[in-house]
């Protein structure tokens, strides 16, 4: 009895049910990262900047000549004290270089892309410029500085402040 001989590698066909099979796929991995850069998009805006831009933009042509006429300039500098521990270092020079006393001083920091670790301080006066010990993690950060003079106009300026990462000390010990 002769059988037919069966060939080891049968041809399979591609059939609309294989092209519809890898269609959804491909689509589905490409949604599921859309989703997934959406979703920490929005967990990390920081917000708006004004509650109402409308208001803001009225008033903004004034606030930018008062300032102007103030000629104050900001300089701000990160120094790494010890481990993750830093000094946020300010400098309010007039035109001329001169150092400025406004009569209040504060400091907006926070991360470039999250409001979660926003934090308000105020600077101490160390002659000539201000200074607030504070840890803060490396990475791109945002310093807003916010000063008024002492007839009342309002100083504002916003820095970009990039902190390496901290380098650790060796602290030798004394052994007896």
């Amino acid at each position: 009895m002769k059988h037919p001989m069966k060939h080891p590698m049968t041809k399979r066909q591609f059939t609309g049910k294989h092209f519809l099979c890898i269609i959804l796929g491909a689509f589905g991995v490409i949604i599921t990262a859309n989703l997934a850069l959406v979703f920490f998009a929005l967990g990390s805006f920081p917000g708006l900047e004004v509650a109402n831009t409308y208001v803001a933009s009225q008033q903004f042509d004034a606030k930018r000549q008062a300032q102007a006429r103030l000629g104050w300039h900001s300089h701000v500098r990160y120094e790494h004290v010890r481990y993750e521990q830093g000094r946020l270092v300010v400098e309010l020079v007039d035109d001329a270089g001169v150092a400025v006393v406004p009569r209040a001083l504060r400091l907006r920091v926070g991360s470039a892309t999250s409001a979660r670790e926003d934090a308000v301080v105020h600077p101490i006066n160390t002659g000539g410029h201000y200074e607030v010990v504070l840890a803060l993690r490396a990475g791109s950060k945002v310093i807003f500085v916010d000063a008024e003079a002492a007839d009342g106009t309002a100083f504002s300026q916003r820095h970009r402040l990039v902190i390496p990462q901290a380098i650790p000390q060796v602290i030798p010990q004394v052994i007896p």
